[in-house]
């Protein structure tokens, strides 16, 4: 313990010693690396018996690619970094620091720490925030490179590389990870529906966040629920607007099982991870969100194809309780400026009597079948606000919704 506790002290003065003004340019050109080699042995040795912390870390960081000293880039790459790469090539790469030279002899748990910073860094080089760092050991620790059975029989990792940075790697844990966190259901008005446009999310997604410092690469992931037991736990909780296709959030308390996570990055479109999970407990309803009237409007109009218009030349157009049902209301024509009409066939996106929040929900597998099948229907499902003195304050509660024959209305284009 005395040892430890006397580099403890050593690192802490030569790190001060060291950093305390930049790095002596004129000594590395002249090949002098006495006290850097003399500090990066004692890390070394440190890091033999524990993880380096997140200050540790950052100091090591410091001289790699994307740290703090690269206002000497060709003397860094012609002495610096071949030295760094030789002597201590094994200490950087177990950190997945990067020194722009290869390391002769590369272990299999190496690529794992490399794609671990790639994937899970915006950088893509070297983690900036304790928390992210803290995720880095976690998942260096319990994490595995997740595989798959190629054209040829062989197995591989699941990962995939496209043009321009964009691809997928899975990484799953060497058993499940039981976490507690906040599950967030979405029906997102300013995104298309489901396999309309492909460089979005559709409409209806899940996010999980977890105050967990060991799974911060975990956080805003889209749970996939994937499962029909996943539906008939979750289905019966959401409230009604949600299931009625309206926009807006609820929230729950969950404590799940987390097998692992992809993230993907398409470069021409968005970037994500998905997070599978092996069990989920729900434990309370937090938050309960429905859009207001304020909150559709805001939605831009050239991504907006759920935006409705009358198109007729009668006093009323006629909102049913069902197609060819009861009336519920006569919409005014010549109020229609005043109105705001959405269509709800499009945010439910019923294919074959399963609509999106049930796919959502794990109900069963979203298919894509063509536009057909919901475009093509001739009874549209609404939700209408009628005309207010404080449109900017109307609440789902003083909206109605219902049905209105497709030749009454004038409907958006798809993307």
């Amino acid at each position: 313990m005395q040892k430890i506790q006397k580099i403890i002290v050593f690192l802490c003065l030569l790190s001060a010693f060291l950093f305390a003004k930049e790095l002596d340019v004129n000594r590395i050109k002249q090949g002098d690396f006495t006290e850097l080699k003399a500090y990066l042995t004692q890390l070394k040795s440190i890091s033999k018996q524990r993880d380096l912390n997140f200050n540790e870390y950052q100091t090591l960081a410091r001289f790699g690619i994307g740290g703090s000293n690269r206002g000497f880039a060709s003397v860094y790459y012609s002495k610096l970094s071949p030295f760094l790469a030789k002597e201590f090539g094994d200490l950087f790469a177990e950190y997945g620091i990067p020194l722009g030279n290869d390391i002769e002899e590369i272990k299999p748990e190496y690529y794992l720490y490399n794609e671990l910073v790639f994937w899970f860094n915006d950088s893509k080089q070297i983690f900036t925030t304790k928390k992210a760092y803290e995720s880095f050991l976690f998942f260096k620790h319990n994490a595995a490179f997740a595989t798959k059975i190629d054209e040829e029989g062989q197995e591989i990792r699941n990962c995939a590389y496209g043009d321009a940075g964009g691809g997928e790697c899975e990484f799953i844990f060497k058993k499940p990870v039981k976490a507690k966190g906040i599950l967030t259901f979405n029906a997102d008005f300013s995104s298309p529906p489901n396999e309309v446009d492909a460089c979005d999310y559709p409409a209806y997604f899940s996010t999980f966040k977890t105050q967990d410092s060991r799974l911060e690469f975990i956080n805003d992931g889209h749970i996939v629920l994937d499962k029909r037991e996943y539906y008939d736990k979750l289905a019966q909780l959401l409230p009604k607007w949600y299931k009625n296709g309206l926009g807006g959030s609820v929230g729950y308390e969950v404590e799940v099982e987390i097998a692992g996570i992809m993230p993907w990055s398409f470069s021409a479109c968005a970037a994500g991870k998905y997070v599978t999970i092996t069990n989920i407990k729900v434990e309370k309803k937090l938050q309960d969100n429905p859009n207001t009237r304020k909150d559709y409007e805001n939605i831009e109009s050239e991504l907006n194809v759920y935006r409705l218009k009358l198109n007729s030349t009668d006093r009323y157009v006629n909102l049913r309780e069902k197609p060819n049902g009861k009336i519920l209301e006569q919409i005014p024509t010549a109020k229609s400026d005043a109105i705001l009409l959405l269509n709800l066939n499009m945010s439910l996106w019923e294919v074959k009597g399963v609509s999106e929040w049930q796919r959502q929900l794990g109900y069963e597998r979203a298919e894509f079948s063509g536009y057909k099948e919901v475009m093509g229907q001739e009874w549209i499902k609404v939700l209408y606000f009628p005309p207010s003195l404080s449109p900017k304050t109307q609440t789902i509660t003083e909206a109605k919704i219902g049905y209105i024959h497709k030749s009454q209305l004038v409907m958006g284009d798809l993307p």
